[in-house]
């Protein structure tokens, strides 16, 4: 019985390290996407439409002057979402 209860005990430390791990990953996959999403997003918006490829539509500056202010945003709305998440996690644990 203390050897069943000693290999439940090993498997269980194992998950929680490989639990641990795809949290950090998917961690900095948030982070990826935190500068991929609103770039795909402007991009998706003026598509190929900019005087410097095709020789019509908007200068390219305009693009980065768009992308500026919607990464901003991005970025605000991500840590907005952490600290709420931190903070409710610590209301959480200091209930206990």
């Amino acid at each position: 019985m203390e050897t069943f209860q000693l290999f439940m005990s090993s498997v269980s430390v194992q998950d929680s390290r490989l639990s641990i791990n795809q949290s950090r990953r998917g961690s900095q996959l948030t982070l990826l996407a935190l500068i991929y999403v609103p770039l795909s997003f402007v991009t998706g918006i003026f598509g190929m439409n900019i005087q410097q490829v095709n020789g019509s539509g908007l200068n390219l500056w305009v693009c980065f002057v768009t992308l500026v202010p919607v990464i901003l945003v991005t970025i605000l709305v991500f840590l907005a979402v952490k600290i709420y998440g931190d903070r409710k996690e610590a209301g959480e644990n200091s209930s206990y």
